[in-house]
């Protein structure tokens, strides 16, 4: 489980700056410009208040022997999801209601 977890973490996060360098190459960026936006973007994820960085303890949890996600509170506005795609059929919308209802 854990090699898992580190590989699909590696191979997600190399598939991000892949495909965000295909669309930046094809937005006409050098490469030169190309990377040092992807540096700037570092800190977003791993700087002091980055995405990943807030996220270290849940990450970190699932590589404890004995962990369950169910140990992990279910996310507040799971439900409006829930409810949304119950109602709508509609992923989309059901997403969108998701992060409203996060704000």
């Amino acid at each position: 489980r854990r090699f898992v977890l580190v590989l699909t973490t590696v191979l997600m996060f190399g598939f991000t700056l892949y495909r965000t360098n295909i669309m930046l190459k094809c937005d006409g960026f050098s490469p030169r410009e190309r990377l040092l936006m992807n540096l700037k973007g570092l800190p977003w994820f791993f700087g002091k208040n980055g995405t990943l960085t807030a996220m270290k303890k849940q990450y970190m949890d699932w590589f404890k022997k004995d962990f369950h996600p169910s140990q992990h509170p279910v996310i507040r506005q799971y439900p409006v999801w829930i409810e949304t795609l119950e109602k709508t059929n509609d992923p989309i919308a059901a997403g969108e209601a998701f992060w409203q209802a996060g704000l």
